[in-house]
């Protein structure tokens, strides 16, 4: 009898198991899809430079002054 009864026991807990587990792996298909969908929709950021010109608009060696 204790057989029988421990099989129903262990046969519940993998019907359990088997539950979660399947709403672990729907909820983890839902979260990745979502994060590919934002990766694939949201804009690329640009690239940008940024140049600093001399007050003749060029890009030469500009006098620093630190501190004063």
């Amino acid at each position: 009898m204790k057989s029988k009864e421990g099989k129903k026991k262990v046969l519940n807990s993998y019907k359990e198991f088997d539950k979660i587990l399947k709403i672990v792996l729907i909820i983890g298909i839902v979260v990745v899809s979502g994060f590919i969908i934002y990766a694939v929709l949201t804009p690329k950021p640009g690239y940008y430079y940024l140049g600093i010109l001399n007050w003749e608009k060029k890009s030469r060696k500009l006098p620093y002054r630190c501190g004063s």
